[in-house]
């Protein structure tokens, strides 16, 4: 009898991958597609990849590359960015386990309420189902998924939400959305009520600048009765970051202050 050398087949990595996507349930297809979005995008966030401005110009060791890189890494502590990775990470999650489709890049109408279902889900009441977090939880929610919408679009305001419900084409951050603003404002209202947020705490109302509005605008007053005023609520932080650009003043009507992502946005 003839002796046949046995041939054992290797199969290449990528052989192997495919095949298990082939026959893995839909827990495995989530698993790598985070891996997938860790390689890629998580390279603006983690300070793990190592991601500098250095690294877009590889060819670049100038001095002067050394010291646009030290201005990136500045923009964000690597503490501040973990814990974004980490919610983006889990926002992820929770939507491709309820909808294998969803798409975690794309922005669309129905994005503010992906998002504060997510919050739901997060800071909604224990005795509802949910895991009852804290309204802090709401707020570092909230910003990490602005910074993960502003790096999918870094070409749109920051400061607004538009959406053609006719085109289904939307323009700015969906967290700035005002269902989400509405949203927000309930849900402190009620952690308020729960007694997790202090009962003086208290929120100025779309009602209330109306309101003020048509009080100070009111033509039956007398030139010696006339008041104008600014209210504005800023963090000390974004006060001293104020750039020249970030004022623009029309004359004769009002006079617009944009402020870069902020927490409760």
């Amino acid at each position: 009898m003839t002796w046949k050398p046995q041939v054992k087949t290797m199969q290449n990595k990528n052989s192997e991958v495919m095949e298990s996507k082939a026959n893995s349930i839909n827990f495995y297809l989530l698993n790598d597609w985070l891996n997938l979005f860790k390689l890629t995008h998580c390279r603006l966030l983690t300070s793990e990849s190592g991601w500098t401005l250095k690294r877009l110009y590889d060819n670049d060791v100038s001095e002067l590359a050394d010291y646009a890189a030290g201005i990136a890494r500045s923009s964000i502590t690597d503490q501040t960015r973990d814990g974004h990775a980490r919610i983006i990470k889990a926002y992820i999650v929770f939507h491709k386990q309820r909808n294998t489709e969803w798409g975690p890049t794309t922005v669309t109408c129905q994005t503010p309420y992906d998002i504060y279902a997510f919050i739901t889900h997060k800071c909604g009441e224990k005795d509802k189902g949910y895991k009852g977090k804290r309204f802090s939880t709401t707020i570092s929610t909230c910003a990490a998924l602005s910074y993960w919408y502003w790096h999918c679009q870094p070409n749109e305001s920051i400061t607004e939400w538009r959406c053609d419900e006719n085109t289904g084409i939307c323009h700015g951050l969906p967290t700035q959305a005002q269902v989400m603003s509405e949203f927000m404002i309930g849900l402190e209202k009620m952690k308020a009520r729960s007694g997790e947020v202090s009962q003086s705490a208290h929120v100025l109302l779309r009602e209330d600048m109306h309101q003020l509005y048509d009080y100070y605008m009111d033509n039956t007053h007398t030139p010696e009765e006339r008041r104008w005023g600014v209210l504005m609520l800023l963090q000390i932080k974004e006060v001293v970051t104020l750039e020249f650009t970030s004022v623009e003043i029309i004359l004769g009507a009002y006079i617009e202050i944009q402020l870069k992502t902020r927490k409760p946005a």
